[in-house]
């Protein structure tokens, strides 16, 4: 999906960064682990495969995808990294610690709900006179890095995650001039999400139950729990707080467009509110 092929997600100790070619080699070796493709449900593919993968998912309408990467150290736990060392212009090497894992969103139709407002005679509709189809959203969110699990990293992150995808999907909200087109289609809403847990992964249900999922379903033949959050659910709720300066635009050339990061706080229901920022991430040089 191309609305976020720009745009990194800061946490305090994390980074959501949007997957590109030059993070395919850690991935295919990640995926060369037969233990971790059986638990992903992940066929093994050829790195040739992984890069032609990589370059579908970023075009594709249905597909949002994220690297997780733990957050430098020396960067702070700041999401408007207003104390960014002056001397330090490269974004990357100063935010992003080690490689540890991704987090995915695949959009279909949300059949029941087409069904359910086919039956209405008043259907929400853009200013464009489109219709808007109702979707949901399967998550998937997967930290291969052994020594980052069990840290609370896969936490974060599928809260930052949620967090941007409300944001990006509501076209009140205030966004850097860089990121401003950076949106999910007008004529599209998520209607809720959803994940399948096997019945033996007790770690991931309870990931999943401390963000406000519930369990809805059962399925004895894949051996599967379906767990739900609604879109509209209280239990995540995003708001702007302000827009600060990301870079000393004093040590970048005139022609590079990421002054800015866009700072929000994100209030979850039974746990602590988190500061999260939005900066352009601008693809880095053909290696």
């Amino acid at each position: 999906m191309r609305v976020n092929e720009q745009t990194a997600v800061l946490g305090p100790r994390t980074v959501l960064v949007p997957y590109r070619k030059e993070h395919v080699p850690q991935y295919h070796l990640w995926m060369s682990d037969h233990q971790l493709r059986l638990s992903t449900a992940s066929d093994l593919l050829s790195i040739d495969q992984e890069y032609e993968m990589c370059e579908r998912w970023a075009l594709d309408d249905d597909k949002l995808t994220f690297i997780i990467f733990e957050r430098n150290p020396i960067s702070g736990s700041s999401p408007d990294l207003v104390h960014l060392n002056r001397s330090d212009s490269d974004l990357q090497t100063y935010l992003l610690g080690e490689m540890i894992g991704d987090v995915n969103l695949f959009l279909s139709p949300d059949e029941s709900k087409e069904e359910e407002e086919g039956n209405e005679s008043k259907r929400e509709e853009t200013k464009n006179g489109e219709v808007k189809k109702p979707q949901k959203g399967e998550l998937e969110i997967m930290i291969a890095s052994i020594h980052h699990r069990k840290r609370g990293l896969a936490t974060e992150a599928l809260q930052l995650f949620l967090s941007y995808i409300q944001i990006i999907s509501t076209s009140t909200t205030d966004l850097p001039n860089s990121l401003n087109t950076h949106r999910f289609s007008p004529s599209s809403i998520i209607s809720f999400f959803f994940v399948k847990i096997s019945f033996d992964n007790r770690i991931s249900q309870l990931l999943f139950q401390k963000l406000g999922f519930v369990k809805v379903s059962s399925n004895p033949v894949f051996k599967e729990f379906e767990f739900r959050l609604s879109n509209s659910d209280p239990s995540m709720n995003s708001s702007h707080l302000s827009v600060h300066p990301l870079l000393d635009s004093s040590i970048l050339p005139k022609e590079n467009d990421y002054p800015l990061v866009s700072v929000y706080e994100s209030h979850w229901v039974n746990r602590s509110s988190m500061r999260i920022g939005l900066a352009h991430f601008p693809p880095t040089l053909d290696r």
